[in-house]
């Protein structure tokens, strides 16, 4: 044992890329833009991605992130931020109010 131990590494600092810093500037002014949504409004379109995970009906979308809004598949995208940033200007919603999930 040594009396005076190397000093600690540095600890990398965590910082958001440019891209992901805008995105979230966008999703943030989209969420003034629209009502916060229910649990219960956003549960149902869990339910339904689910039902169709489990019955097979995604599975072309696999590697990709899968969007539900209203019952039913609304958008498919590579990027999350982007996906749900892109459904909340068409639709006009809420960017929480879509159950968006990656499909592996």
């Amino acid at each position: 044992m040594t009396a005076n131990p190397p000093p600690a590494p540095p600890t990398p600092e965590f910082t958001p890329s440019a891209k992901v810093q805008t995105q979230l500037a966008e999703l943030r002014e989209l969420e003034q833009q629209f009502p916060t949504p229910t649990w219960d409004e956003v549960k149902a379109d869990w339910l339904a991605l689910y039902a169709a995970a489990n019955a097979g009906t995604i599975h072309d979308h696999s590697g990709r992130f899968v969007a539900f809004c209203e019952g039913k598949l609304v958008g498919v995208w590579d990027d999350q931020l982007e996906l749900r940033i892109r459904l909340a200007r068409e639709l006009q919603r809420h960017p929480e109010r879509f159950a968006i999930t990656f499909h592996g």
